[in-house]
């Protein structure tokens, strides 16, 4: 039998794996700022509407399923220019350009390998709950052309 709840879990119950990790910074985000953005469409040119502006959900961590050696990643965002794809319209743009209006960074801050994973750190003013004893911060950075 087909239970939601089992294949979340199977699927994505491992929040090191980049993008499960990405996912779940965007959600986090789309909470916070109690977006009414539509459910989730993968490879949009943006993650979430929010009032009139088009966020891009940036998220990275110190730690990596396929790291082995658990050395900790460097934290970096790309926010180059590309040539996004439209689901709307179902095409690319046609052009390379920064098509979301704000990104958000999102860091997962965790550095202990054996600590379950429960919530991502979010750099910046807090504005999500402080829950396990990791609170949640948030930045908005404005990237103009």
């Amino acid at each position: 039998m087909f239970k939601v709840d089992d294949f979340v879990k199977w699927a994505y119950g491992n929040l090191l794996n980049n993008t499960t990790r990405a996912v779940v910074g965007e959600y986090l985000v789309h909470k916070a700022l109690d977006s009414s953005t539509r459910q989730r469409i993968d490879w949009d040119a943006y993650d979430i509407l929010y009032k009139c502006f088009k966020i891009e959900v940036k998220s990275s961590g110190y730690l990596q399923t396929w790291n082995k050696e658990r050395k900790y990643s460097k934290i970096t965002f790309d926010i180059r220019k590309k040539d996004p794809w439209l689901s709307k319209k179902n095409e690319y743009l046609g052009k390379a350009c920064r098509y979301s209006d704000l990104w958000i960074f999102c860091v997962h801050n965790e550095k202990d390998i054996k600590k379950q994973i429960l919530l991502m750190k979010l750099n910046g003013n807090s504005i999500v709950p402080q829950q396990n004893g990791l609170i949640n911060n948030l930045v908005i950075k404005k990237v103009l052309d």
